[in-house]
């Protein structure tokens, strides 16, 4: 990735919503997202959930690994009838040891090449950057 590419990616602003089955879970979700200076906002009730979603449309949507699987498929199937949300859904694992887990630089690969693609669907971001 070219430097110009990399810092375009890192200035546009990003928008998470973490949704996480405890409060450790999601101060850890939370925490990495802020340390990122991405704008962050969390739920843990589905409802809440749902309702952030429906308001703020955010970039990326975190699903904590360790929700209920009823939770999860429920916002899945919000997201998925949702014509306006253009996010990017992660599942992570807020879990020690776990295999599902992955480590903040793959998750900010992921984010800031979802990002990219985005803005430049929308054409904020003239042709040739990125990859």
């Amino acid at each position: 990735m070219n430097p110009s590419t990399e810092s375009e990616a890192q200035t546009l602003p990003v928008f998470v919503l973490v949704v996480a089955h405890d409060d450790k879970a999601e101060r850890a979700f939370t925490t990495f997202c802020n340390s990122e200076d991405f704008t962050v906002t969390s739920a843990r009730a589905q409802r809440d959930a749902l309702q952030l979603l429906r308001q703020h449309k955010p970039d990326v949507l975190i699903l904590d690994s360790e929700l209920a699987n009823d939770e999860a498929l429920a916002l899945l199937s919000a997201v998925r009838r949702d014509p306006g949300f253009l996010g990017l859904v992660l599942f992570a694992s807020s879990k020690r040891g776990s295999t599902a887990k992955l480590i903040p630089d793959e998750i900010l690969r992921v984010i800031r090449r979802a990002m990219r693609m985005r803005r430049r669907a929308r054409g904020a971001v003239p042709n040739g950057l990125g990859p």
